[in-house]
């Protein structure tokens, strides 16, 4: 009785036919790094600006929002983006206190297929009083150098309706002008204004922002902070409490560990948490 043929090699030499053929009558299109670039930035998304920063009221782009946009297009398109620190130098604040770390890096997009590659110079700025100021300098220019390669839109909500936020934003600065004023009329003893404080029943909400300047080792706290319980949680967690320069509103910076904690308090004391 006769041996039966192997026929996996056979089968595989036919598939591996089948394939080339594929291959030579569909060649796949080699783009060049151009093509690349110009092909992410028709599809990278906007950006939010998730960041807040409490003191001085504005939002900014978090590094880590900005990486996230576009590194899966790049990994796609077999693409790597590199650094190489150019020149830095730091100079003393002219406020006396803190510094300032600049930085120059050159940031290399390379084609990992073709090798293919173009180089940007950006600068970075970063201000601290500890050691932080260099990595900042850092961020700063990679989040400049992806904003700036592949044209990254960044704003809001591009679907939000703008003028109901302008109109809220409105009513929440006269809200805060007209609570303002009879805060003071309260400390020159008027007992119109002491009555009217007394009435107001105090939002339960805190606030929780994450400033970039922190680097993700804090979170500033605002809100309906002056709760026995809370100010219990902060003092155990030797967070510090600070105001803001511009109208003097009561803060407290907590080391970012210590975030879930605080969300799983407030929950038990029925407090909104935003942010």
């Amino acid at each position: 009785m006769s041996e039966a043929p192997d026929l996996v090699p056979a089968l595989q030499k036919s598939l591996e036919l089948v394939a080339n053929k594929k291959e030579t009558e569909n060649p796949r299109k080699i783009l060049t790094l151009a093509e690349k670039i110009l092909d992410i930035q028709k599809n990278v998304p906007m950006v939010k600006k998730k960041g807040f920063n409490s003191e001085h009221r504005y939002k900014f782009l978090q590094i880590e929002d900005a990486v996230l946009a576009v590194n899966k297009m790049l990994s796609a398109r077999d693409l790597i983006l590199t650094q190489q620190m150019d020149k830095w130098e730091v100079i003393p604040h002219t406020g006396g206190k803190g510094y300032i770390a600049k930085v120059v890096l050159h940031w290399k997009l390379e084609d990992a297929l073709t090798g293919e590659c173009r180089v940007y110079s950006v600068p970075g700025e970063g201000y601290d009083t500890t050691d932080k100021g260099t990595p900042k300098a850092i961020t700063a220019s990679r989040k400049q150098a992806i904003i700036t390669i592949f044209n990254l839109p960044v704003g809001d909500n591009p679907e939000a309706n703008s003028y109901s936020a302008d109109r809220e934003d409105a009513k929440a600065a006269a809200q805060g002008i007209a609570a303002k004023k009879i805060a003071e009329a309260a400390a020159k003893g008027s007992q119109g204004a002491v009555d009217a404080i007394s009435q107001i029943e105090p939002e339960k909400k805190i606030r929780i922002s994450r400033p970039e300047e922190h680097n993700g080792n804090y979170i500033i706290v605002t809100g309906m902070i002056a709760v026995p319980q809370l100010e219990r949680y902060f003092d155990d967690t030797a967070s510090k409490r600070f105001k803001t320069k511009a109208d003097l509103v009561p803060y407290w910076r907590v080391a970012a560990e210590y975030e879930k904690g605080l969300i799983n308090l407030c929950q038990k004391l029925q407090i909104e948490v935003e942010g």
